[in-house]
This record gives structure tokens, C-alpha cells and sequence, in this order.
């Protein structure tokens, strides 16, 4: 009999791979300033995470229900890296990153959900 150990991260893991994962976002920033179009961070960011071998995925579609039904509505996830760590969105454990301030780490808002 084959068996497969799931193995879920502590919420210590979890928020010291964030930590990683802000060190890379505060990289793009400095290089690029505030004010830019999201879908340039997300490039940059994507970029740097290539750079370091994390796994990602980019604009991951994200099923919605509701009563039970389907309901077509686009939306998806801007990053979701090490199949664990959301950007932006708000699930599980997450960041959103306002790459519009002037120091990237007054724009970073941690949540756990």
C-alpha cells in the first residue's frame, strides 16, 4: 500500500516565507519607485522570483460558487507562490503590497484569515 504524508507548514513557516517573499517585492521597489501599473511589479516581482527558483503561479484563476453554482466572474490570483503564499489576495495567509508608497514596507499589510 502506497501512503503520502501531507505535511502542512506551521504558521511560523508560513510567515517567514512571506518575510522571504517581501524581501524580493522591497528589491523591485527600490529599483522601480512607487506609482508604476500593478502589472509591472507583478512582472518584476515574477522576475526576481525566476532569479531565486521559488515556485509561482501568475494570474491563477480562481473558482467562484455561490448557492452552490459556478458563477463566471474572472477572477484571479495575482501570485501564488510556493502553492502556499497569496499576493494580494486574502486567503490563508497573505500580502497585500501597495507598491504606491515612497518605502515599500509602510504599503505591506499582513493577514491571516
Amino acid at each position: 500500500m502506497f501512503v503520502t504524508e501531507t505535511r502542512y507548514r506551521t504558521s511560523i513557516e508560513l510567515s517567514e516565507e512571506l518575510g522571504v517573499l517581501c524581501v524580493y517585492a522591497m528589491e523591485v521597489h527600490s529599483h522601480l519607485g512607487p506609482g508604476l501599473l500593478e502589472s509591472i511589479y507583478e512582472a518584476c516581482l515574477c522576475h526576481e522570483f525566476d532569479r531565486a527558483g521559488l515556485a509561482y503561479t501568475r494570474q491563477q484563476p480562481l473558482p467562484v460558487k455561490y448557492k452552490g453554482h459556478d458563477i463566471e466572474c474572472q477572477f484571479r490570483l495575482d501570485l501564488l507562490a510556493e502553492q502556499s503564499l497569496l499576493l494580494e489576495s486574502r486567503l490563508r495567509l497573505g500580502s497585500l503590497l501597495n507598491f504606491n508608497e515612497l518605502r515599500l514596507k509602510d504599503g505591506i499589510r499582513r493577514r491571516r484569515v
